[in-house]
């Protein structure tokens, strides 16, 4: 045995490098490509202004809602109120409740500001924690979470300022249930765990103010503290997963960490507000600004209402409370840990049909940007902007019902930059659907986040599902995940969707938790039961984990894709079930050391007609995930053949102009057309076809 391993590793090092030179000397040194089409981004077009007698024209910032409750007594005759450049400072959150045929319409290329802000002034200068700081007075009760200079969302103090502490172990003595009556196995209800590190503090000041956050899996812990002593913390939100050793967690509103410039701490003990300046301020005519509403609009029970080329900007984050509907969950009030969904809109909108947003800006929203939910039909939000989101970016948030009149359907979600979301709520979701149908998601640019870019379904298992004919194509998603949660993926779904297909999206650096070993970065993820979904022509690369990924479903064609280049493999499918998973054809897969297939037996998924190549070793591609470069791990061809893989493959180099630096443009002469009559695309038409740089 020993000397035939001899032979193999001989073989390994000797002839493969020489089959690999071979290779590469019959690469074809007249590689002919074809310059894919350069993406033309066009301006922002704005509707001309044009005034029906009825309408109203409002200037610098002042009479709008007044002007809403004029048109809420039109008794649904179109009106169209139009703002002139200014800032319309909201006192209350707008209720539209049965309108109808109202528009909020910018003119043309002036800048409209909606918000709902407070100023706070009057600061005297403090010494705090040895740093020179400014402080004034609030009014008594006054709590906000969220503090502007400007369009600066300033940073609330953190401890410690960067990295971690580590969980030792849960304090399950006060959980809510035991490993034997807990309803789910990732939930005890803890209310308490103790730190392995030393927090470094022997109090908090004022610790009803503190919070804490706690990433483990795909969900982040979030409340207010009740006590900390000894290196037990304690909190009055239960969690809704359980807490594990080494989960991450930090503070924030932490008085004793206020001493960096741009931060601020609020003291609703004596009722105060500190500020770290910044350079430029002046103590003198500096004025910064709290928000006073975390909804702006409440829109329910209505038809056709526009906004268009308006800025809603500057609102505050609360605690999501538990929703009745999420069942044993909020009985022991539990939110529901996957994707924040209680957490509400900037816009709120229900029971609606034709809601429609065209070129707004959505800047500092502390929770979710906009939130449609039951009963809305015919919707669309297009050639809008989310920035520094709290939470999600647009939520689609359906029931589970195949009542006609009561689906979510019929929504239109294209040509929207949405980026830096997820930043009070880090499970945030760039778009999130659960339960709609005919929906199209598409030419989207997202990254920045922390968590899944789209999100798609949310029935788990094989349960029968509302969620059907969604498109999600064209869209750019990158950076996604940084190393704050686990279990993500670019594009994730959840349950049978039949109709829905995923196409020509460009998906790449997702990447999750190195604590929880890397595990799910995937850049397109199948997750449980789902089924009948059409992945093709897609761009697939560079992420933490697998380029693509299905944990379990039934028949799903994946077609006709470049998977390249993910750090533990391209293609992974998880779990072994009785009848067909997927089907994998005409994909391009690209490795470099990396294997093509994942956690791979017999019978998982049926292959046919893609072609393989290794940057480093040529068709001697690592076939399976492994510890290191064993033999059986490099001619593995075989073996998977054995297992049913590898038919009508092709190792062949697919002859991309420079994969290495992920141009990923074909030659015409490449195998991967002639062998496997793979359909090339351009890859470049991915993101906004709006020009918002």
């Amino acid at each position: 045995m020993n000397f035939i391993r001899f032979i193999v590793s001989l073989f390994m090092a000797i002839i493969i490098p020489f089959s690999n030179l071979f290779a590469m000397m019959k690469k074809p040194a007249d590689a002919v490509f074809t310059e894919l089409e350069e993406v033309k981004k066009t301006e922002r077009v704005y509707e001309e202004y044009e005034a029906k007698s009825n309408d109203i024209i409002l200037s610098d910032g002042i009479g709008l809602e007044e002007a809403i409750e004029e048109a809420k007594n039109a008794g649904g005759e179109e009106i169209t109120i139009w703002l002139h450049e200014g800032i319309y400072n909201l006192s209350g959150t707008v209720t539209l409740d049965g309108c109808r045929n109202i528009s909020f319409k910018a003119f043309p290329s002036e800048k409209v500001e909606i918000t709902a802000v407070k100023e706070i002034g009057g600061f005297t200068e403090t010494t705090v924690n040895g740093v020179k700081a400014w402080v004034t007075d609030v009014e008594s009760g006054e709590k906000f979470g969220t503090l502007f200079n400007g369009d600066q969302k300033l940073s609330v103090t953190r401890y410690p300022e960067s990295g971690y502490f580590f969980v030792k172990e849960a304090d399950r003595s006060v959980a809510l249930f035991t490993k034997e009556n807990s309803p789910w196995e990732y939930t005890y209800g803890d209310t308490a765990f103790y730190s392995k590190s030393d927090i470094g503090l022997d109090s908090f000041y004022n610790i009803e103010d503190v919070q804490y956050k706690l990433m483990h899996y795909w969900y982040c812990e979030h409340s207010t503290l009740t006590d900390y002593k000894d290196g037990r913390v304690a909190f009055k939100q239960p969690c809704s997963m359980r807490i594990e050793e080494n989960d991450r967690f930090f503070f924030e509103n932490v008085f004793e960490a206020l001493n960096t410039a741009g931060e601020w701490y609020h003291d609703t003990a004596k009722n105060k507000v500190y500020y770290i300046p910044q350079d430029g301020d002046d103590i003198s005519t500096t004025v910064l600004t709290a928000p006073i509403l975390n909804m702006i609009f409440d829109i329910k029970n209505c038809e056709n209402i526009t906004f268009s080329g308006i800025k809603f900007k500057n609102t505050d984050w609360c605690f999501s409370t538990p929703d009745p509907s999420n069942g044993w969950l909020s009985e022991y009030g539990l939110v529901f840990p996957q994707g924040n969904l209680e957490c509400n809109g900037a816009m709120e909108i229900q029971k609606s049909q034709g809601i429609n947003f065209k070129n707004c800006d959505f800047l500092n929203i502390g929770n979710t940007g906009i939130r449609f939910n039951n009963e809305d039909k015919n919707c669309s939000v297009v050639s809008c902007t989310f920035k520094e989101i709290g939470c999600n970016g647009i939520f689609i948030n359906g029931l589970y019902t195949f009542d006609e009149n009561l689906t979510t359907e019929n929504f239109e979600i294209v040509d929207n930059l949405i980026e830096s979301y997820g930043r009070n709520f880090s499970a945030g979701i760039g778009i999130l659907l659960t339960r709609a149908k005919n929906c199209k998601l598409s030419h989207n640019e997202i990254h920045d986040g922390y968590y899944t870019a789209i999100s798609c379904g949310w029935m788990w298992g094989y349960a029968d599902s509302a969620t059907d004919a969604i498109e999600i194509s064209d869209n750019l998603i990158y950076d996604i995940g940084q190393g704050w949660l686990s279990d993500m993926g670019g594009i994730y779904t959840l349950g049978i969707q039949p109709n829905t297909v995923l196409t020509h999206n460009k998906i790449y650096n997702v990447a999750a938790d190195p604590n929880e070993g890397g595990y799910g970065g995937w850049g397109i993820y199948l997750d449980e039961g789902s089924s009948y979904i059409t992945v093709k022509q897609n761009l697939v690369y560079g992420c933490g984990s697998d380029s693509f990924h299905q944990h379990y479903g039934e028949n799903n064609d994946v077609t006709n894709n470049i998977f390249a280049l993910s750090n533990d493999g391209q293609i992974r499918c998880t779990r072994k079930e009785d009848h067909n998973e997927l089907n994998l054809t005409k994909n391009i897969i690209l490795t470099n050391k990396q294997p093509a297939y994942s956690q791979t037996v017999k019978g998982k998924f049926k292959d046919d007609g893609n072609i393989y190549w290794d940057l480093a070793n040529g068709k001697h591609m690592m076939s399976v995930a492994g510890t290191g470069t064993k033999w059986k791990q490099r001619i593995y061809k075989a073996e998977m053949k054995n297992m049913g893989y590898y038919n009508n493959a092709v190792y062949a180099d697919p002859l991309f102009r420079d994969a290495e630096n992920f141009d990923f443009t074909l030659a015409d002469n490449s195998p991967a057309l002639s062998e496997i009559g793979f359909e090339t695309w351009n890859y470049n038409t991915a993101g906004t076809l709006t020009n918002y740089r």
